[in-house]
């Protein structure tokens, strides 16, 4: 009696280990295949998102309305992740642009995202510049970083961009935070003497669009935003034509006369005494802070 419990009870058991292990197991080949699955439909994202990144670029405008709008929720979200109007701007697709605002993307973009009149800025291409004020884009509006079109597009050398901005009502002697010098590395600890490592992190001094316009004019010089293909003496003309003082002194104490004659451009250098001779020669006004 007892041996037929005990094998009934034998039986049970392994009737339960059998049972939890297949469901073990179909939780396992359930997960496989949806990672499956999931991989698949990265790859088919990537691809998307490639031929969308391609079309953005070139002006294949149609091809990039029929993605956005065959594409998923999902999908949309990665790729806007600042915002369609951005990313338009940015390739300088001035065709897309339209087709954007049309849609009704807000013109300066969405909140914590992406200036679209910054990104096309960085295009370097003055009609998508043109196309974004003319539809009311703010020509003063900063970056999370506290960094100008106008700012960008002296950095740049883009001088017609530089003129639409002015015209615009972009603040010509904004100070703005950005390096004047080309990266050198980053700061190595050990490599600096006693005292020079927090020298090494200090930020860059505060700049005008006209400060950054003659020192990011020299060859060796590493223009971060949009091709080096501008004419930055053009640049700096505009400027001063649109209201830059050349006397302004930065954060350092510096002017943009400082800057050309420490780089030893005798054309600047030139170009700007021509400029300043309408000008009073007079001290820096001495609000030296970024524009918020």
């Amino acid at each position: 009696m007892n041996r037929e419990r005990l094998r009934r009870l034998l039986l049970i058991e392994l009737g339960v280990m059998a049972v939890i292990g297949l469901c073990i197991a179909a939780f396992w080949q359930s997960r496989v295949a949806d990672a499956e699955r999931r991989k698949k439909y990265e790859w088919a994202m990537e691809r998307e998102l490639s031929a969308f990144d391609r079309d953005m670029r070139s002006n294949a405008a149609r091809n990039v309305r029929a993605l956005l709008e065959k594409m998923d929720p999902e999908l949309r979200r990665r790729a806007m992740k600042r915002d369609p109007l951005w990313w338009a701007s940015r390739a300088g697709n001035v065709e897309v642009m339209k087709y954007m605002l049309d849609l009704g993307e807000p013109v300066n973009g969405p909140k914590n995202s992406g200036r679209p009149l910054l990104a096309a800025t960085g295009s370097s291409n003055p009609a998508a510049v043109w196309l974004l004020l003319s539809k009311g884009a703010d020509a003063r509006i900063l970056s999370d970083r506290s960094f100008s079109p106008l700012g960008m597009a002296a950095v740049g050398g883009q001088y017609r961009i530089v003129q639409l901005l002015l015209q615009a009502g972009a603040g010509p002697d904004v100070m703005i935070e950005y390096s004047r010098e080309p990266p050198a590395g980053p700061p190595s600890p050990k490599a600096a003497p006693d005292g020079d490592f927090a020298k090494q992190h200090r930020p860059p001094p505060l700049s005008t669009p006209l400060m950054l316009a003659v020192a990011h004019s020299r060859p060796e010089a590493v223009v971060a935003y949009g091709p080096r293909s501008g004419d930055w003496y053009e640049t700096v003309h505009a400027l001063v034509a649109g209201g830059s003082r050349i006397h302004e002194r930065g954060s350092d104490g510096k002017s943009a006369m400082d800057l050309a004659k420490e780089m030893g451009d005798p054309v600047m250098v030139a170009l700007l005494h021509r400029l300043s001779a309408p000008q009073r020669a007079a001290p820096a006004s001495g609000s030296h802070h970024k524009s918020r």
